[in-house]
């Protein structure tokens, strides 16, 4: 199983999230990079469902939270 472990000194858990951080930004360059060999092709992200973009109240009838009236 082809696998890689990279240390990134000084930075907090979860780091990659930050992405305008320069360590969180090469993170990604170098995740994308090994995928792509381990893969032997591009990785390429996945499409977006358009329902994702409506919202936390999609599918719910009247968009109801939940909360008592």
């Amino acid at each position: 199983m082809p696998h890689l472990f990279r240390v990134y000194p000084g930075e907090v858990h979860a780091f990659h999230a930050l992405v305008w951080r320069r360590n969180a930004r090469l993170a990604w360059r170098e995740t994308f990079a090994f995928l792509e060999e381990a893969l032997g092709r591009s990785a390429v992200p996945a499409a977006t469902d358009p329902a994702d973009s409506a919202g936390p109240t999609a599918g719910r009838a009247g968009g109801a939270s939940g909360a008592a009236s």
